[in-house]
């Protein structure tokens, strides 16, 4: 992990932003000069900048009322008091109150007989036993701040367990981003809860943006707030322009090969992969302590990471989404009549997945595995898939065969567009009453994924000009799609059907391109 170096050169001084702002001490006992000596004693002790605050209880009883309303750094609590046990009682019984587990007790008692060292020290959680004959000013000033001290460590500690555990959470919400603007809007709103004391990002107060690989490996602004919102989506070099402090230190991220502390500004760097970096820019920030910054660290290194990732698979997503795309494009091509069928029905299968319901990594898996319905008509000679007129039982038969050929061809790979396109190949003529081909499927046996592209198949087929024949009004081919319901389609499709020609109506007139995304 790189660490972040200051622009003034120096390493900064720690900032005290996550202590408390004064030490709250309780003092128990039911001897008020007790009360008075200790507070007189304390009253000019400081420990980390911060003076020490006692607070009185004259009984356990007392002390449990204050302890129920806040918490404390340090106890001091006698051993004999309403009771000849009532010190020890009440330090078992915080012990058990999860909220008062960072605060440290001193045990202090006029009468070690009652409670001898030994066996205290092994029976109750104290951190200090003291007699009170022994007990000098300085003494107690040494044993105050050692058990400031040893609660200052705890609360660090604590501080960066919680912050370690927002780490996490906000990692595992990244993974539900599946667009590298999508990831990158979550990661820049994560990055607000890893120390939120900080409020690292309210958005009167704090611009900032997320800047990382896009297409053709340019650096672009893929989220961003405040000041630099209207930049969102540009390059960065279009923010650069206008915001020479950003400028500045991007250019000193990179000379260095760390991220960057400047004032008020925080930037966080990332060499990324493939010699593309990326960039998290915060403006106008408050003090940040060194354990602020080395969550943000880790945050950011774990995001960057992810995002290569990311990037990297989307990259092959869109390798792949071409190659399908081009592919169905060259089965298109040898039926010269057909148009833009194919991108035209995919849009279709795309808009009735998603308005029956299916998930959205669904409807993009669908969406992928379309194009290829008709791979198997590969095998059929041009002499009948173009015949002009109406084909003869062995030439209908010859077209019988290519859902099975498209499956052999598909079914080889393991990955899940091509097991989907492998299935919607063989399965998209066959009909819900089992009347269909190659295998004769009724209702449900029919895969899902199939019966959405069979009906957007015939659709489009319909409102279509083919060589044996000319385009039917959309009217005629939506009132035949419903006319099949329960007989050639999956009554619930034919009624999502019916719910969303609208749609289909300017995916016919518009012939929009799917490889653009939906």
């Amino acid at each position: 992990m790189n660490t972040i170096r200051a622009a003034r050169g120096a390493t900064p001084a720690p900032t005290r932003s996550e202590l408390p702002m004064q030490w709250d001490l309780l003092i128990v006992d039911d001897d008020e000069d007790i009360h008075i000596i200790t507070q007189m004693i304390l009253e000019r002790v400081r420990f980390h900048d911060r003076p020490v605050v006692c607070h009185s209880a004259r009984s356990a009883k007392e002390a449990l009322s204050l302890l129920s309303t806040r918490t404390f750094s340090v106890a001091l609590v006698d051993v004999v008091m309403e009771t000849d046990t009532a010190g020890l009682d009440l330090i078992r019984t915080i012990r058990g109150m999860t909220v008062h587990n960072l605060m440290r007790i001193i045990l202090r008692t006029g009468q070690p007989g009652s409670a001898p060292e030994n066996s205290v020290i092994s029976a109750y959680d104290i951190n200090d036993y003291r007699e009170k004959t022994d007990l000098t000013a300085q003494k107690l000033t040494t044993a105050v701040v050692a058990a400031l001290r040893s609660h200052s460590d705890l609360l660090t500690i604590e501080r960066n367990r919680q912050g370690l555990r927002r780490v996490i959470l906000a990692t595992a919400d990244l993974f539900s981003g599946q667009t590298l603007q999508r990831f990158a809007e979550i990661g820049l709103r994560q990055i607000a809860l890893i120390h939120p004391h900080t409020a690292l990002i309210p958005p009167e107060s704090v611009s900032s943006f997320f800047a990382g690989g896009g297409p053709l490996g340019s650096i672009v602004v893929l989220a961003a707030s405040g000041a630099y919102a209207p930049y969102e989506g540009l390059l960065l070099d279009a923010l650069l322009m206008e915001h020479e402090n950003v400028r500045i230190d991007v250019a000193a991220c990179l000379l260095q090969g760390t991220g960057l502390l400047a004032g008020d500004r925080l930037t966080l760097y990332h060499p990324g992969t493939a010699g593309i970096p990326n960039f998290i820019h915060l403006a106008g920030i408050p003090d940040l302590s060194d354990s602020d910054l080395d969550l943000l660290e880790v945050f950011h290194s774990t995001l960057s990471i992810a995002f290569d990732n990311l990037r990297i698979r989307q990259e092959a997503d869109d390798t792949q989404r071409e190659i399908i795309f081009n592919l169905g494009e060259v089965i298109e091509g040898r039926s010269r009549e057909t148009g833009a069928h194919v991108k035209r029905m995919t849009e279709i299968s795309r808009l009735l997945a998603r308005r029956h319901g299916l998930p959205e990594n669904q409807v993009e898996i669908l969406a992928l595995a379309a194009p290829l319905h008709d791979i198997g008509k590969l095998s059929i000679p041009d002499s009948i898939l173009t015949k002009p007129g109406k084909l003869n039982p062995e030439e209908f038969e010859a077209i019988k065969s290519h859902p099975r050929f498209g499956y052999d061809i598909l079914k080889r790979s393991g990955r899940e567009v091509f097991k989907a396109a492998a299935r919607v190949a063989l399965s998209h003529h066959e009909r819900w009453d089992g009347t269909g081909y190659p295998d004769g499927l009724r209702g449900e046996e029919i895969d899902l994924f199939a019966r959405i592209v069979a009906v957007a198949d015939v659709f489009d087929a319909l409102t279509s000009d083919r060589v044996y024949k000319k385009a039917w009004p959309m009217s005629d081919a939506v009132e035949y799609i419903l006319s099949q319901s329960g007989m050639q389609f999956d009554p619930a499709l034919c009624a999502t059907f019916a719910d969303c020609t609208a749609e289909m109506a300017d995916i016919l007139a518009e012939g929009s391109d799917p490889r653009e995304g939906a």
